[in-house]
């Protein structure tokens, strides 16, 4: 049964408290008849602080773009103190080359953080080498007939945590320099291919920042780098991120 305070000396109108209310104030000995109760909100559960991150896409490989970062989940769950098993599945990050691959998701307690988003190396065929979709999108690679757009990102919300993740970048390429894409971060999207007349490719997205782990701030999520090329000049090479996914809670 719900207990209710009466008052119990304070001003104001009599307070119901439920298993997911107890909204105005309160006594503390209303705190303990209802905790005892088990009618206080969240009695008995687990507060847990959770940080879940899929693993990273791939990137394109030599003059490729930058693969898309793994999404995010960061938030507060009410897990019930019941002895139980909750299976965590880690998402590895995809597999490089011309065509590199997503990253595989990352799964708790219904939880879903899909992994990053692969990207191509360059070709010379007009709109292809888009960037793939994934938790936070891969970067374009660019080609000979125009520009090359980044993959989406499809992080969601679930469960009351929030979900981060951002587009990759479009890749730019109309003759030397060829410049691909940065893939997307946790934090922001991917940079574009810099057709400035430089051998500049896009940076990857920034990731975010989280203290759950170790208490003190630390970076996670950033989308990789491209890979530009200028035949007057030896081939730019960046690391196109391959980030291999986490779970804490």
């Amino acid at each position: 049964m719900p207990r209710s305070r009466g008052n119990r000396g304070l001003i104001g109108s009599q307070q119901l408290v439920t298993s997911s209310s107890a909204s105005g104030v309160h006594s503390i000995l209303d705190h303990f008849l209802n905790k005892g109760a088990g009618t206080w909100p969240n009695a008995g559960n687990i507060i847990a602080e959770v940080l879940m991150i899929a693993g990273g896409g791939a990137g394109g490989g030599t003059i490729g773009a930058g693969g898309g970062a793994g999404g995010v989940l960061v938030g507060t769950l009410y897990i019930p103190s019941t002895p139980t098993t909750y299976p965590v599945v880690i998402g590895a990050g995809g597999a490089s080359g011309a065509d590199g691959t997503n990253g595989n998701n990352t799964t708790f307690y219904g939880l879903t953080c899909y992994g990053g988003g692969g990207a191509y190396t360059y070709t010379s065929t007009n709109n292809t080498n888009l960037g793939k979709d994934g938790g936070s999108g891969g970067g374009g690679a660019g080609n000979r007939g125009g520009l090359s757009a980044g993959g989406a990102a499809t992080q969601t919300s679930q469960g009351g945590l929030t979900g981060y993740g951002y587009a990759g970048g479009t890749g730019k390429s109309s003759g030397d320099p060829i410049q691909p894409a940065g893939g997307g971060g946790a934090g922001a999207v991917g940079q574009d291919g810099q057709n400035t007349g430089t051998t500049k490719a896009g940076d990857g997205g920034d990731g975010i920042y989280n203290s759950f782990r170790t208490g003190s701030n630390v970076g996670y999520a950033g989308g990789g780098s491209g890979n530009s090329y200028n035949s007057a000049a030896n081939p730019k090479i960046i690391v196109t991120g391959k980030q291999i996914g986490r779970a804490h809670v």
